[in-house]
């Protein structure tokens, strides 16, 4: 069954984009969200770059904007792995027309 959405972060696009399989996020969601910052985290690779060039082909991934949310607002769970809690605590998806992503 395939997962309902996914946010990705730059090493899954850059090594997938680098071996020409970057359509494969595809098959492991139905909405795949990119974060902006890592939009421009890769855009300071240079506008040659195999993953820049691969990103500017990808019309069906969702750039979203990113605010950071303060620890005491987020969700805590002790046995959260450290990457899983940093994403809970540092990311809240803003956009002109708020749209809540549920995973």
């Amino acid at each position: 069954m395939m997962a309902k959405c996914a946010i990705v972060n730059s090493s899954p696009l850059i090594f997938l984009s680098k071996a020409g399989y970057l359509d494969l996020l595809k098959l492991a969601a139905d909405e795949v969200f990119v974060p902006d910052a890592v939009i421009l985290e890769i855009n300071r690779r240079g506008a040659d770059d195999v993953t820049v060039l691969a990103l500017q082909q990808a019309s069906w991934l969702q750039v979203v904007e990113v605010k950071p949310q303060s620890l005491e607002q987020a969700p805590y769970s002790a046995n959260a792995p450290y990457g899983l809690l940093a994403m809970k605590c540092t990311l809240k998806i803003a956009n002109e027309s708020p749209k809540k992503i549920r995973c």
